[in-house]
């Protein structure tokens, strides 16, 4: 009895891998964190527009403090974590001001949230830019307008995309309480 449930077991966490390797070789990625809602994403053939959902690897150094601090988890990108997904606020030419209080867009505030000072550990979020800043070619500002205190420029600055996505199926998420 015990070898068949072992057996079952084993068989069960196989074929997902193998779901898993077909569907991120034909470009879905699944999402996990709690900066965008839970679900399937594809991969599109696209270019990278205002209000788009991207993904994006992150320098070296921001990789390193996301992962230190667990705002990321690791990954297959080139800096060892998995591509962060947010949507696109501005694109190249757009210029960004950030005050404690609100984000400029082209010297419209954007409706999403302030700048945080501390994380939810206590730990002061600093800031990796200078503002105001115009946005040069492939440069983007990313951000989460589904989760008040994401990590993304707001504290990072602008970054390049590495790829659009498109939300193919998504889990019902009530619960975004967790913080930085």
């Amino acid at each position: 009895m015990m070898k068949r449930i072992l057996r079952f077991i084993t068989v069960f966490l196989i074929t997902i891998l193998g779901v898993c390797l077909v569907l991120g070789v034909y470009g879905f990625r699944v999402n996990l964190s709690e900066s965008m809602p839970l679900g399937i994403y594809r991969k599109v053939s696209a270019d990278a527009e205002r209000g788009m959902l991207a993904a994006t690897c992150l320098t070296p150094e921001l990789a390193e403090l996301g992962l230190e601090r667990g705002y990321l988890q690791t990954g297959w990108c080139s800096t060892g974590i998995n591509p962060v997904f947010k949507k696109i606020v501005a694109v190249p030419g757009d210029m960004v001001d950030v005050s404690q209080d609100s984000i400029r867009i082209n010297s419209k505030v954007y409706n999403g949230y302030p700048l945080l000072d501390t994380d939810s550990h206590g730990r002061r979020v600093l800031r990796d830019y200078d503002v105001p800043i115009r946005l040069k070619e492939k440069q983007y500002w990313l951000m989460s307008d589904y989760k008040p205190n994401s990590w993304d420029s707001r504290y990072w600055g602008p970054v390049q995309v590495k790829y659009v996505l498109q939300p193919v199926f998504l889990f019902k998420q009530t619960d975004c309480e967790r913080r930085l």
